[in-house]
C-alpha cells in the first residue's frame, strides 16, 4: 500500500497522472495532491504536509508530469523497500556528489545510474536515458533525482524535508538523499520505467538554492559511493567549479560569493595533474621561445 504525494501546479496533468497511476500501480494506494497553483508552498513544505496526511507505510514523492510504463510498479516498490538496509529508491541518480555547486547529474556518464524515458519541449526525439555500467538490478548512489522517489514513512519521519533551508523547488532531492544516506542505502532501481514529459532548467533560483544546499553539506561533500576521491573526480570538481563561476557572474551574485568559489577553483586547479601538465607546456613554450630568440641573436 502506497501513499503518493504530489505538489500540483496543473489540475489537468494531475488528473492524467492519477489515471495513469490507477491503471499501472497494481496495489492499493492513495494520492495526496497539495494544490500549489498559487505558489504558496516550496516543495519541501508541500511534501512534508502531504506526508503528514498519509495513511500508508510507503511514501512516493513524484512530479505530475510523468507516465508509468511498468505494470504493477507499486508491488516492485514495496519489494525493494522491504530491504531495511535501503531507505530511498529512485529511477535516476548519481554515484558521486561533487563539492562544487552542482546537481546529481554530472559528466562523465559513468557516474550516472538511470532508466528514464525523457521528452523534450523543443520537439527533439525522446531519449531513453539508461546507464547501468555494471548490469545491476539495484545500484547504490549518492543521491536520486526528484522526479520520482519512494521511501518508508518511518524514514521520512526521521528525515523530513528541510523546508527551513530550501524554500523553493531545487535541491530538495539531493538534500533528502544525503539525510537518508546517513542511516540507509540510497538506490536506483531498474525494474520500473517511467516517462518524464518536461525538463529541468538552471536559473537564478536554482543557483541560490545550490549555494544554500552546499553551505549546509560542505563538511560532507564531496561524497562518493566507492569512497574514493581520485584525479578523475578532481577533474569533475575543477570543470564544475569553472562552470559555476560563469553562472555566478551571469546572474550577478555578490563579489564575496564569487571570490569564495574563485579561490576554491584556483586551489583545486593548482593541486591537480592538469596543472602540472599545463605548467610543463608553459615551460616548454618559454624554453622554445628563448631558444628561438638566441638563434636569431647569433645569426
Amino acid at each position: 500500500m502506497i501513499s503518493i504525494i504530489i505538489c500540483s501546479v496543473n489540475s489537468n496533468m494531475l488528473k492524467e497522472v492519477a489515471e495513469n497511476v490507477k491503471d499501472t500501480i497494481g496495489i492499493l494506494h492513495e494520492i495526496i495532491a497539495i494544490d500549489n497553483r498559487n505558489g504558496k508552498y516550496g516543495i519541501c513544505e508541500a511534501y512534508n504536509i502531504g506526508a503528514s496526511k498519509s495513511k500508508y507505510d510507503v511514501l512516493c514523492f513524484m512530479h505530475e508530469d510523468l507516465i508509468f510504463h511498468t505494470i504493477d510498479w507499486g508491488r516492485r516498490v514495496v519489494e525493494h523497500l522491504n530491504d531495511t538496509t535501503i531507505g530511498l529508491i529512485g529511477v535516476a541518480g548519481g554515484t558521486y556528489k561533487s563539492k562544487s555547486l552542482d546537481a546529481w547529474g554530472i559528466d562523465p556518464i559513468e557516474f550516472a545510474r538511470m532508466n528514464v524515458l525523457q521528452d523534450y519541449k523543443s520537439g527533439r526525439p525522446q531519449d531513453h536515458l539508461y546507464s547501468n555500467p555494471f548490469n545491476e538490478f539495484v545500484a547504490d548512489v549518492a543521491s536520486v533525482d526528484g522526479l520520482w522517489f519512494c521511501t518508508r514513512k518511518e524514514v521520512w519521519q526521521n528525515n523530513k524535508f528541510d523546508e527551513t533551508t530550501l524554500k523553493e523547488f531545487h535541491f530538495y532531492d539531493i538534500d533528502f538523499s544525503l539525510q537518508v544516506l546517513q542511516s540507509y542505502r540510497v538506490c536506483v532501481v531498474y525494474d520500473i520505467l517511467l516517462q518524464h514529459i518536461s525538463e529541468g532548467s538552471i536559473n537564478r533560483s536554482w543557483l541560490e538554492n545550490a549555494v544554500l544546499f552546499h553551505n549546509k553539506w560542505k563538511q560532507t561533500l564531496p561524497y562518493s559511493v566507492d569512497g574514493l576521491y581520485d584525479e578523475k573526480k578532481k577533474a569533475i570538481e575543477i570543470r564544475r567549479a569553472k562552470n559555476i563561476l560563469q553562472l555566478l557572474k551571469k546572474y550577478r551574485f555578490s563579489q564575496l560569493i564569487y571570490l569564495q568559489h574563485y579561490f576554491r577553483y584556483v586551489i583545486l586547479y593548482i593541486s591537480s595533474e592538469q596543472f602540472i601538465i599545463d605548467k610543463n607546456i608553459c615551460k616548454n613554450n618559454i624554453r622554445y621561445r628563448l631558444t628561438a630568440a638566441y638563434k636569431r641573436l647569433i645569426r
